[in-house]
């Protein structure tokens, strides 16, 4: 199978800047996952990008890796939104809801295009990309922790008459989001040989690990890394090594109902 070099070209780039804006965030242990996020999601993207059957993943793991570059780069030097005479740390926003994206676009699109790189359901893909926008504008928008330049809200905060159904139709939209990947996985599931059916059951596995990683550093109160963060990157990197895996061409799409005969066609 051909290969691309284009994702390269764009990956490498992203790295190189990632590693020439890392040093004022390695102070905070958010700061090192931020860092170690926006590199998965570059080599990752290139790597699988580099396929033209499953590029479409590469593409959504290229894009969350620019936006992790994006938000080092606003730390260096810091800027100020100003917004009705208010400003704010750009970095501190863009810190606050950029995360949203990087793990909800893996999560939710690059999962109902794997592993073989095809859509099966619009509908999932649409409703997907709703939640992700939508869970962007309501963290970007909520009044989230000012930094040293200010002591009052959020400068682009949302009226509660906005925010409140922005908020409740973005859940609806993720809830329903995650039905239908999770039926989409079940779906390749059903279709996949038995010996392709581990590509499929890898993701899962990740997922549950996760939640329990989730739970456990919640209930014991662990400070200093999200919750969501270390599992995040594992499932990007078992999505790729999915991706690229020789069995992930092999599952077929659900056998089409072959049309009846026209008897009077002999």
């Amino acid at each position: 199978m051909r290969t691309s070099m284009w994702p390269w070209a764009v990956a490498l780039p992203g790295l190189a800047a990632v590693a020439v804006l890392t040093p004022p965030v390695l102070d905070y242990t958010d700061g090192v996952l931020e860092v170690v996020r926006a590199v998965v999601l570059l080599v990752a993207g290139a790597w699988v990008g580099a396929r033209p059957g499953v590029r479409p993943i590469g593409i959504i793991f290229l894009s969350c890796g620019l936006l992790g570059v994006a938000g080092l780069a606003a730390a260096w030097p810091a800027l100020d939104i100003r917004v009705r005479g208010e400003s704010a740390s750009l970095e501190s926003w863009l810190r606050h809801w950029i995360w949203v994206p990087q793990i909800l676009a893996p999560l939710l699109l690059a999962t109902l295009r794997y592993p073989d790189g095809r859509l099966r359901r619009r509908a999932a893909w649409w409703t997907s990309v709703l939640a992700i926008a939508g869970a962007s504008a309501v963290v970007g928008t909520e009044n989230w922790p000012r930094g040293p330049g200010g002591a009052d809200g959020n400068p682009l905060i949302l009226p509660l008459a906005v925010a409140e159904p922005l908020s409740l139709v973005t859940f609806l939209a993720y809830l329903a989001a995650v039905l239908l990947v999770l039926g989409s996985l079940f779906g390749r599931w059903s279709a996949a040989g038995r010996a392709d059916r581990w590509l499929v059951i890898l993701p899962l596995a990740v997922l549950l690990l996760g939640g329990a990683w989730a739970v456990l550093l919640n209930w014991a109160s662990l400070g200093g890394i999200g919750p969501w963060g270390i599992p995040s990157v594992a499932y990007v990197i078992v999505l790729a090594v999915g991706v690229r895996a020789p069995a992930g061409d092999t599952i077929p799409e659900p056998r089409a109902v072959p049309a009846e005969r026209n008897p009077r066609i002999h």
